[in-house]
């Protein structure tokens, strides 16, 4: 069972004033789930997975940190085109190359709409996927740039940005294994230190492929 958990960590968390600059700052998620997987319960997503996440942003990198008691921490970075999973209490991450595509894009839809998540009017790109959809709900406030993700295929991250180049405020991912709905509660433009992107060296990384 935790076998399966760790292979599907890649894909739960996925992978979000009008600013001339890109976004760096602190958005924070309440995370719902609802399971498709007679074998997990909500309960266990949850627990494992974790009912809040953390997502910092700054020049093209974004880590997340969970609350959840499987997963640490998960960092981007953009330099290397890499997305690294911490497990709790290892001394070694999962490493994979952000360029997998897991899930080939299909279609996509957009749309207008009038609701509000924290006070924002947002729009809709729904992606539609061969194993399921994306849900990103968005305003163009909160700008983070395309080019910088361009290469990250992993779960269509660089096809949602390309047709919205925003913080997503709302992302609903339904699959065969679950529906995840992760809502902004909160978000804050604040300067991020360096370090925070930087992969501590005494940690050894496994390859997914």
């Amino acid at each position: 069972m935790i076998k399966n958990l760790i292979v599907l960590l890649f894909l739960a968390i996925p992978l979000s004033v009008a600013y001339t600059q890109n976004f760096e700052g602190k958005v924070t998620y309440k995370v719902v789930y609802e399971t498709k997987n007679p074998e997990v319960t909500d309960h266990l997503w949850e627990t494992h997975l974790g009912t809040q996440l953390d997502f910092y942003f700054k020049n093209g990198n974004y880590k997340v940190n969970s609350n959840g008691a499987l997963v640490e921490w998960q960092l981007y970075l953009n330099k290397t085109n890499k997305i690294y999973k911490k497990i709790k209490d290892e001394t070694s991450v999962f490493g994979t190359d952000a360029s997998m595509v897991v899930d080939s894009l299909v279609s996509y839809e957009t749309k207008e709409e009038v609701k509000a998540i924290l006070g924002h009017t947002c729009k809709q790109i729904v992606l539609t996927c061969k194993e399921g959809t994306y849900e990103y709900h968005y305003s163009n406030k909160y700008k983070l740039d395309f080019n910088q993700y361009s290469k990250h295929e992993f779960d269509n991250w660089a096809s949602y940005l390309k047709l919205s180049g925003s913080v997503p405020l709302k992302i609903v991912i339904e699959n065969k294994q679950y529906r995840m709905v992760m809502t902004a509660i909160n978000i804050e433009p604040i300067p991020l230190d360096d370090s925070l992107f930087v992969m501590p060296p005494e940690l050894k990384i496994i390859k997914v492929e």
